[in-house]
């Protein structure tokens, strides 16, 4: 047998498997992320009635969806620690799970273990706590408590920094403050300290070093300030800064009219 007669066999059948039809979708995913900045003074859900001294930064939350044919499955992944409680998560799971149209079994909540997280429900049931409850009575309905400022927006792959000198001098974490209907780019960086004034926008890529005053546009490394174009000073707009039903595209959801703004 010739020595290219293998290598030969292999590339045919490779060939032939790129040319046959694909029986079934491919695995596709989709995935988008938001943050919210907590207040100081905030409740958290430590057990010693602990409230918020200093914010570090945004906490975040990515929403994924996969799709593998017919089967849909939503994975959230979480910087805050209140979601693990028995009530929130059941809330927000079904929250999500309606609103995609997806089974409650496909939507799987990711959170981190910090027990100094700000507290998001007044009602707060950790699920240790839920033998004393009858199985006929269910889970109370969380009723949840404002978290922090309203409609920012923060791009994919954005670094919140809060340490000036890491690992060469002892300096206290001081994390950024982001003021209402500010809009940042992806992948921008912010330094330790900074403030970004309300209704800024931050061009993707940029760095942040300094305190970027209200209504400003601000782009570059570093970042330089300039006036905000009147076509962006209007706020963001909230029928756009809701996550759509469908990450797959955008689709008619008019349930951001409902919500009450922060007065711009």
């Amino acid at each position: 047998m010739n020595k290219l007669t293998p290598l030969l066999l292999f590339l045919g059948l490779a060939m032939a498997a790129a040319a046959a039809p694909i029986e079934r979708p491919r695995l596709r995913a989709a995935s988008l992320e938001s943050a919210i900045m907590p207040e100081s003074g905030g409740p958290t859900v430590g057990k010693t009635g602990a409230v918020v001294q200093k914010v570090a930064g945004p906490l975040k939350t990515t929403v994924t969806l996969l799709e593998d044919g017919d089967t849909r499955v939503c994975l959230i992944e979480t910087h805050m620690n209140s979601p693990k409680a028995a009530n929130v998560s059941a809330m927000f799971r079904r929250a999500i799970a309606d609103d995609l149209k997806l089974p409650l079994a496909n939507v799987v909540l990711f959170v981190s273990h910090n027990h100094t997280d700000l507290k998001v429900s007044s009602n707060h049931l950790e699920a240790y706590e839920t033998y004393r409850i009858p199985p006929s009575e269910g889970l109370p309905e969380a009723k949840l408590l404002p978290v922090g400022e309203e409609l920012v927006f923060i791009g994919p792959g954005t670094t919140f920094l809060n340490d000036k000198y890491p690992m060469r001098r002892p300096a206290p974490v001081d994390g950024a403050r982001i003021e209402d209907h500010v809009c940042i780019g992806g992948g921008v960086t912010v330094c330790p300290g900074v403030t970004i004034g309300r209704n800024s926008v931050i061009g993707a890529g940029s760095l942040v070093n300094k305190d970027v005053p209200p209504n400003t546009l601000a782009y570059g490394v570093p970042a330089r300030h300039h006036p905000l174009p009147e076509n962006l000073s209007h706020g963001n707009l909230p029928e756009l800064l809701l996550p759509q039903t469908d990450l797959w595209g955008a689709q008619r959801d008019d349930s951001w009219k409902d919500e009450t703004p922060t007065t711009r």
